[in-house]
This record gives structure tokens, sequence and C-alpha cells, in this order.
């Protein structure tokens, strides 16, 4: 001990209580890298990993309840105030005030059996009987739709005026 007057001795700092143990939820790593990240998002986010160890498990709880890794980030960091005096405590609200409930289970929707239809005719590749040596699948004989298109357009132009073509006034 020392002997001068006013000297206080200096005890080590007490040992930081434990941390709860790395959870075995399939979240956890992604509840940790979460939260570490935050700090991309804005500074005041600068995390110690006391604040990362107490606030993974609200965090995790958020994702097993099915909320994505978006949502729970959105929640901590939308609307921040200008004064940010403990963030960890701010995060450790939000979590716990927001933490939203569960997803229920999808229901059970019954499968139809599958009506008996005849598959539709499977076409070999053929090539085009207007001329315009085209391939496509479709039965022997058959024009592409170019060529349909073009032989309907020429079929009323013979049998009548082109309706597109109006006459000059007099």
């Amino acid at each position: 001990m020392n002997d001068e007057p006013g000297h206080k001795d200096l005890a080590p700092p007490a040992p930081e209580p434990p941390g709860p143990e790395p959870s075995n939820s399939e979240h956890h790593d992604k509840a940790v890298a979460l939260l570490v990240g935050l700090r991309r998002t804005d500074d005041r986010f600068t995390l110690s990993q006391r604040d990362v160890r107490r606030l993974t498990p609200a965090v995790i709880a958020w994702l097993d309840n099915g909320a994505s890794r978006a949502a729970v980030h959105h929640a901590m960091t939308a609307d921040i105030p200008a004064l940010l005096k403990n963030p960890a405590s701010f995060l450790a609200y939000r979590l716990r005030e927001l933490l939203p409930p569960p997803l229920p289970p999808l229901p059970e929707v019954p499968r139809a059996p599958a009506p008996d239809v005849e598959p539709s005719p499977s076409y070999s590749m053929v090539d085009c009987a207007g001329g315009c040596d085209r391939a496509f699948r479709a039965p022997e004989g058959t024009w592409c739709r170019d060529c349909r298109a073009e032989r309907d357009r020429h079929i009323a132009g013979a049998t009548g005026p082109d309706p597109s073509v109006r006459p000059e006034p007099p």
C-alpha cells in the first residue's frame, strides 16, 4: 500500500458479467451481423460488444417471428431522433415495443386431383407453307403468323377497297 496521504488504492476493474451464451438459434449470426452493421447506416449506432450481446436476443426474436432483415433494420433505424443519448437503449426499446407477432402457419390447401385431360400435341419443327422458309412448331402444311397476315391483307385488297385509304373529297 502507498503511504502517501490522499492516495487511494486503485482496485482492478470489476470483471464484466458474462453475457448470454450464444444462442443455438439459426438466426444468431444474422442478428449479430445486423447489429454490428448498423454503424454503416448511422455512426451513432456503433455498438460495443456488450451492447451487441445484450441486443442479439431481441433481434433473434424478430427473425424467429418471420420478420426479414430489412424489416428489422428499418424498425431500428427509421425516424431516428436528432439527439440520441444512448443508442443501445433506443434500439432495445424499439426492438421490444415494435416486435411483430409470429406469422400464423400457412393453411394447408388441399390439392385437387389433376383432371383427365389429354396433353396438347407436341408438334415437330416444320417449314412455313407460305414460302418464307421460317421454321416453327406446328402441324405440317401450316403457314407462319406473318405469312397468314400477308395472305389475309392480300385477300382483303382483292375483294374490296382498302379501308385504310379514304377517297378524296370532290
